[in-house]
């Protein structure tokens, strides 16, 4: 039986503004000062530009969500520290080393980031943030550089690092100790998690790994499933899981690509607005951010990545 609306349809409510695209996904509007028709869509997962970063910065350290993140050291090495909300960056305290392409976990209340590269030779100390300063921790077992991490202040994992390593070590909140390797031996890795058990290491060199992935469940590491694309000093989502984790840029072709990891296989998702090398990244496979790197020079540009995105569009006429 027809009803009213049906047979009448929905009055257009004129707006002088135009709603949260989110908010208005499956109505339509009238703009008044714009004098236009337009109505909002969701989409899946899609980039969008952020907060500038306040200095051009790649491979750093990058850790926490995508409200909530922090960004420590730069190439060449330094000590910066900024965080950033979502939608602005801010300078925060320096670290007390300078260093570049280390290990980075946690939240923005309580991360670390461990080894990495200093002026000269590799770090094998490591610091503790607290959301306002850096305190210096344990050293890890041996220098080293290119390597990734996962899990939290008081149960981190670390593994990867350049050249090639399989190492692998955890943390206690007191000291850090040697466990299971990884099943290939790489660097400059896409790595990240929530905690221990539920980190996945993606990718790194030399070629032979490009592809590869491992998860870790706080024993070993297990060979799953490979990404699509090689990536090779990419990004990723670091509170991410083994079932729910992006990974995304390369320093191999196509830097752009994004992949989502669903426990089972790598799908392609949507692509980075900008190509970009050695960027690091934060947050969740739902919300997460590409932050700096280099397209070819250091950047100071900030993706966002939302799934679903809203989009507010326009009628038109032809």
């Amino acid at each position: 039986m027809a009803t009213y609306k049906g047979i009448k349809g929905v009055k257009v409510v004129t707006k002088a503004t135009d709603p949260t695209a989110s908010e208005a996904v499956g109505t339509v509007w009238y703009n008044t000062p714009a004098d236009a028709l337009k109505y909002a869509i969701q989409s899946s997962g899609a980039w969008a530009s952020g907060g500038a970063m306040p200095t051009a910065t790649k491979q750093q350290g990058c850790f926490g969500i995508q409200t909530a993140a922090v960004s420590m050291g730069n190439s060449p090495a330094t000590a910066v520290t900024s965080e950033y909300n979502g939608t602005v960056w801010a300078l925060g305290n320096d670290s007390n080393s300078a260093r570049r392409n280390m290990a980075a976990l946690g939240t923005l209340t309580a991360g670390i980031c461990a080894g990495g590269i200093p002026a000269a030779g590799s770090y094998d100390d490591a610091e503790s943030y607290d959301g306002t300063s850096w305190a210096i921790i344990s050293s890890i077992n041996g220098p080293r550089q290119g390597l990734g991490g996962g899990g939290t202040i008081t149960a981190a994992v670390i593994a990867a690092g350049n050249p090639a390593k399989q190492l692998c070590e955890e943390y206690d909140g007191t000291s850090w100790s040697e466990v299971n390797n990884l099943s290939n031996g790489r660097q400059n890795v896409c790595m990240g998690g929530t905690t221990q058990a539920t980190t996945v290491c993606a990718g790194g060199g030399p070629p032979s790994v490009y592809l590869k992935t491992e998860t870790y469940d706080a024993t070993s590491w297990t060979e799953v499933n490979n990404l699509n694309n090689g990536k090779v000093e990419g990004g990723a989502s670091s509170y991410g899981t083994t079932t729910a984790m992006l990974a995304f840029g390369s320093e191999i072709s196509p830097n752009v690509a994004t992949e989502k990891y669903d426990g089972t296989s790598w799908t392609e998702v949507g692509a980075l607005a900008t190509s970009r090398t050695i960027a690091r990244g934060a947050g969740t496979n739902t919300a997460a951010i590409c932050a700096g790197g280099a397209t070819p020079a250091a950047t100071t540009a900030t993706e966002n990545f939302n799934d679903p995105s809203y989009t507010i569009k326009t009628v038109t006429v032809s």
